[in-house]
């Protein structure tokens, strides 16, 4: 049916069957149906929740990052492809009343006026910030926060490596990044590697990370919509409650850990 107006609406005249209000009152109160997953926002506040999306572009999805509790209720987020420039205000891309770190993207061409990559990284005041720093390459970029959590020091990498990027390289800048790591604190990376972990290509890159850091790889479900695990997150330490849950403004989903 098409342009249909409905002319002098008297929504005073509009009515609900009582039959109605009553089944979704019920259906609320006793029916609800049981999530397949976790929700970040439902484990409390004795975790540490970390969150990680390839968002390709913040500039475009701000608001529908905003809108997501998944991304929200994290007390950490990483944000890969935000595609800021230097000229965008960090008020402009404010998250709930977490502290922004930026890493823009300096080197790569430009799409009406805005480059391909650039990371994110929001932290809630109720995490204590140590240390920060940043690297950024044409093909690979980083974002370190050194955190306080239950009284210990956790060290975060977050990364994103293009495609065009080699294996080589990757170690290379893994190395350059964490120069001055601490081998008996606790450390985590995660981002988007662009390295497959469905595949047995991957296998070399994950006995890297677990000869050179003590890290083994934890993410077991697809991170994209084709299926693939690009998305990954390696620590020394053991987590158990890792999900993904997809984000409908990006081919990559929501990746999340609580620990």
């Amino acid at each position: 049916m098409k342009a249909l107006n409905i002319l002098h609406l008297n929504e005073n005249e509009i009515r609900i069957s009582p039959h109605v209000v009553a089944h979704i009152a019920e259906m609320r109160a006793q029916k609800q149906l049981a999530l397949c997953y976790t929700p970040v926002y439902t484990f409390g506040e004795d975790y540490l929740k970390i969150a990680y999306n390839n968002a390709t572009s913040v500039h475009r999805h701000i608001m529908d990052l905003r809108a997501d509790h998944n991304v929200t209720g994290a007390d950490i987020i990483g944000i890969a492809e935000s595609r800021l420039v230097a000229s965008d205000s960090d008020e402009t891309y404010a998250l709930a009343d977490a502290a922004i770190y930026r890493n823009d993207d300096e080197y790569t061409g430009c799409t009406r006026n805005r480059p391909f990559h650039g990371l994110l990284l929001y932290v809630k005041p109720r995490v204590r910030v140590l240390e920060y720093s940043k690297y950024s390459t044409r093909v690979f970029q980083s974002i370190f926060a050194c955190i306080q959590w239950k009284q210990l020091p956790l060290q975060l990498y977050f990364v994103y490596k293009a495609p065009s990027c080699t294996l080589e390289h990757l170690k290379m800048h893994l190395c350059t990044i964490t120069t001055d790591y601490d081998l008996q604190s606790r450390i985590l990376f995660i981002g988007d590697f662009n390295i497959d972990f469905t595949q047995k290509q991957s296998k070399t890159f994950e006995a890297y990370m677990l000869d050179t850091f003590n890290c083994s790889q934890f993410v077991t479900e697809p991170t994209t919509d084709s299926g693939s695990s690009i998305d990954l997150l390696f620590a020394n330490f053991a987590i158990s409650n890792i999900h993904t849950v997809s984000a409908y403004w990006s081919y990559h989903k929501i990746l999340y850990a609580a620990i």
